[in-house]
């Protein structure tokens, strides 16, 4: 009888390991660079982007959009966005909730969720290209779009 008290104790305490033991799937970062956007040569109208490089191969980017709008800076966060390198062009794009700080603003109407695409070429710690941001919420324009010219500030092995 103890044998199998022993037995099932035994098997009890492994399975209980075995519960505790997890595989951790998830993909590493293996390279990170931060990006600085100037929009339509307008300083005021920026950006910074971190692209972070994947074990797996993506590239996912967390990012801040800021322009301004009636003389107030409309922030347009990215928390899970894409970046597709190919050779020397590079695409991005991502989703949030942009908030403009307005006052004059109707209740309810300072947020507005968005997406934006970049498009462009980088080469050597250089970018430029085109942007678009559009939003959904009445009252806001539609699409923004522009110019953009880029900096690296940091990193490396993610772009060329």
């Amino acid at each position: 009888m103890s044998t199998k008290i022993s037995l099932i104790i035994a098997m009890g305490l492994g399975l209980l390991i075995l519960g505790c033991t997890t595989v951790d799937d998830e993909p590493t970062i293996v390279a990170t660079e931060v990006w600085e956007f100037i929009m339509d040569n307008d300083s005021s109208n920026h950006g910074e982007a971190t692209f972070d490089k994947k074990s797996d191969g993506s590239i996912t980017t967390t990012a801040i959009w800021i322009f301004i709008s009636d003389g107030y800076p409309v922030e347009c966060p990215v928390e899970e966005g894409t970046l597709i390198v190919n050779g020397d062009s590079i695409q991005v794009s991502g989703q949030g909730v942009a908030t403009n700080p307005n006052p004059t603003i109707p209740a309810g109407y300072n947020t507005s969720p968005f997406t934006i695409n970049v498009k462009g070429t980088a080469h050597d710690g250089q970018a430029q290209g085109e942007w678009s941001i559009a939003f959904t919420t009445f009252g806001w324009p539609p699409t923004k779009q522009g110019t953009f010219t880029a900096r690296r500030q940091s990193g490396s092995g993610i772009t060329n």
